[in-house]
């Protein structure tokens, strides 16, 4: 939108516009980016309401660090104000991303033609499952390569953690075999919690 010429303002409840991009290391070219296109930001804010020509934000500590005695319908604290009118003309709403299955649906649909491809069979990952972050994706990615001859591909294999036992052996012992995580078998004489979530 700034690129079109509009004027800009970005408002968010973190403490910092996309404050995961610290640890991504995108925070400080998003900062250089919104300051060379003049987009002004409101971090610990929260958009009360929309309105025609306006929207109502609040600060989102506004509320005093001292208990008070409690009432019903409102917050134990001091109210120390903080709410303003900020004027727009409209509002992109930043709300929670869907997963594009298009691809995996049609696949599915063609199932008839897979064993003339020799396909056995066709996996969700990335955000074809569930929209992540891209280091979550090419982790997904890379399990169900690491995992793709096991009994069920799609469900991952529980973690070996490894116990140390001063002056003896590593338990479980490199190579031997994972627990088995169908959903109601017997591990060690234990029924073993791990449930699996069949796709519909």
């Amino acid at each position: 939108m700034a690129n079109q010429g509009k004027q800009v303002t970005y408002v968010c409840d973190a403490s910092d516009v996309s404050e995961y991009g610290v640890f991504t290391m995108e925070s400080g070219n998003n900062k250089r980016m919104m300051f060379e296109k003049r987009i002004k930001s409101y971090c610990n804010h929260w958009v009360d309401r929309i309105e025609p020509g306006r929207v109502r934000l609040s600060y989102l500590y506004k509320f005093g660090p001292d208990l008070i005695g409690p009432s019903t319908g409102s917050v134990p604290r001091k109210d120390n104000g903080g709410e303003f009118d900020l004027p727009i003309d409209a509002v992109i709403l930043v709300t929670s991303r869907y997963s594009d299955t298009r691809l995996w649906q049609e696949l599915k649909a063609r199932k008839a033609e897979w064993a003339a491809n020799d396909i056995q069979d066709v996996f969700r990952i990335g955000d074809c499952k569930a929209p992540t972050q891209l280091n979550q994706a090419l982790w997904d990615a890379h399990r169900l390569g690491r995992e793709f001859d096991s009994p069920h591909p799609a469900y991952p294999l529980p973690w070996i953690r490894e116990r140390q036992l001063w002056g003896g052996p590593t338990v479980p012992a490199l190579g031997d075999p994972r627990v088995n995580v169908e959903a109601g078998d017997r591990v060690e004489g234990r029924l073993d919690q791990v449930s699996r979530v069949h796709d519909p």
